[in-house]
């Protein structure tokens, strides 16, 4: 499932995780020099935990290297994707004054409010 084309980031080492995308191409060489990263990736076996009585199956990775806080791995669902999406693309349409970017967060809270409580 990686991108033959991406490198997988030198700071990855869960077997679990089929790296899809390494948007920045993170290399060994590139972390020497003090750059940051970020990854994507799909668990191959999701993990399941019980937290205060309520059930929680990630299935994807969103990980994130910083020479200041080193390696940070999210454990994500479906809706934790959305609300990232969601919160990335109110960043972008304020920091880059895109004001069309609203249609596509509107579609995700109305996707949000159709789906089942």
């Amino acid at each position: 499932m990686t991108d033959d084309r991406e490198p997988r980031p030198p700071f990855c080492f869960d077997k679990n995780c089929q790296c899809i995308m390494n948007p920045q191409g993170l290399t060994k060489e590139n972390v020497e020099k003090g750059f940051s990263g970020s990854c994507f990736g799909k668990m191959e076996k999701p993990v399941d935990w019980l937290f205060n009585k309520v059930n929680h199956i990630n299935n994807y990775y969103f990980c994130m290297y910083s020479p200041f806080k080193g390696w940070i791995r999210f454990a994500l669902d479906h809706h934790d994707l959305l609300a990232l999406k969601m919160g990335l693309l109110t960043l972008l349409k304020i920091a880059d004054e895109h004001p069309e970017i609203q249609v596509e967060i509107d579609k995700i809270y109305k996707m949000r409010e159709q789906e089942p409580k």
